[in-house]
């Protein structure tokens, strides 16, 4: 089942653009959590402000006093992804299933 998408930070400092990606999900190893498309903006006024230590892995933003936005940014997290499923002709067995040809 391929994953497919963009991801904003590949460590390139030079370079920060968003880079495609593809990932398998049923590959070895391969792991996925809730909070890595999660995007945090902190407001600036708040009474209370959150901690970013609270939701480790998340993209968080942050709004300048000059306009600016400052990102704590976590490692490669996706700026926009799918997953893609194909199922069996008969719906069984998905995971076994093939991608239909064009």
């Amino acid at each position: 089942m391929p994953r497919t998408g963009l991801r904003r930070y590949d460590d390139n400092v030079a370079d920060p653009r968003p880079r495609p990606f593809r990932d398998d999900v049923h590959a070895p190893g391969y792991a996925e959590t809730w909070v890595e498309g999660a995007v945090v903006l902190h407001n600036p006024n708040a009474v209370r402000p959150l901690d970013p230590e609270l939701l480790v892995g998340a993209t968080h933003e942050f709004l300048q006093p000059d306009g600016t936005i400052m990102s704590l940014l976590p490692n490669n997290p996706p700026y926009a992804s799918q997953t893609i499923i194909w199922l069996a002709e008969d719906g069984s067995n998905p995971s076994a299933a093939t991608p239909p040809q064009e």
